[in-house]
């Protein structure tokens, strides 16, 4: 069983299939637990999730029967008899293992990357940590808390993103962490990091004349979703790019015990990439289309 929370809400059986939950509020309700797996929820916590600060007068049986619909899906989908749990009427609890939900598998892989010594092995990390992604995380609650929500979950997507396209850098896939960063600025509202590794990218993958063109089209997006302009040293740093383009060395070799030759690295690189999206190759770099879409 697997409960999905990075997209539309639902449950899913041993065999991927959906058991779906028909009312937002119980798909609010399996989402506010699930976010918590293991820890007793207050109903008063869930009463607030579900209805903004404006519950029915029947606010407690509206919710018990709610759960009870959870619940219901839940054994549907494989669960154990006792997988939610209301303990003496103060809250309910949402006994399944971390693993079981997307989010807390996609923040443990996360967590993992950032530990990760060798960048290779990061960047597959982070690769499939994006690859849970199927859009906007709790996209179809639609409550204010859901969407405060998915606010957060979006911001540590968009965090992974920015690492694994520094990661794709320190492993020479200059042109594929160039395409990723173009593809997250068509989603987002651009930041000066974000902007500042497209620029990178963009110069280490030879692509000088792009240079220009892309900092425009941050620039004006960045305006009209956040009425902001990229920092001078964003302006600066572009400006050197373009006049003075850097060399661009060789990937790193990275020791693990033997020496690894270069076509061995660019294996590795080529695998992490395939598991990310769709993958075009161009000499050493790769150009790559991301899965998720906001």
């Amino acid at each position: 069983m697997e409960i999905r929370l990075l997209g539309p809400v639902e449950i899913t059986n041993d065999d991927h299939k959906p058991v779906r939950l028909e009312r937002s509020a119980q798909r609010g309700l399996l989402a506010a637990l699930a976010l918590q797996p293991g820890r007793l929820v207050s109903a008063d916590t869930l009463i607030a999730a579900l209805w903004d600060g404006d519950p029915p007068e029947k606010a407690q049986e509206t919710l018990a029967h709610y759960a009870r619909a959870v619940r219901a899906a839940l054994l549907r989908a494989g669960a154990a008899p006792d997988v939610l749990t209301n303990r003496r009427l103060t809250g309910y609890e949402l006994h399944v293992p971390p693993d079981d939900v997307d989010y807390h598998r996609f923040t443990a892989l996360v967590r993992n990357a950032t530990r990760e010594s060798s960048a290779a092995a990061a960047v597959d990390l982070y690769t499939r940590a994006i690859a849970l992604w199927r859009g906007d995380a709790l996209a179809d609650v639609g409550t204010d808390w859901a969407e405060r929500s998915s606010h957060r979950m979006r911001q540590e997507l968009t965090d992974a993103s920015c690492a694994l396209f520094r990661g794709q850098m320190a492993v020479g896939a200059h042109a594929a962490a160039a395409a990723g960063v173009t593809g997250l600025l068509a989603q987002v509202t651009p930041t000066d990091e974000i902007i500042t590794i497209g620029l990178e990218a963009l110069a280490r993958a030879g692509r000088h004349s792009d240079i220009d063109a892309f900092l425009n089209d941050a620039a004006a997006r960045m305006w009209r979703l956040a009425a902001a302009r990229p920092g001078e040293s964003v302006h600066r740093l572009a400006a050197r790019l373009v006049t003075e383009p850097p060399s661009v060395p060789r990937p790193p070799e990275e020791s693990h015990g033997e020496h690894k030759s270069d076509d061995s690295n660019n294996a590795q690189v080529r695998q992490t990439a395939v598991n990310c999206g769709t993958v075009h190759f161009a000499g050493r770099d790769q150009y790559v289309s991301f899965p998720w879409r906001h």
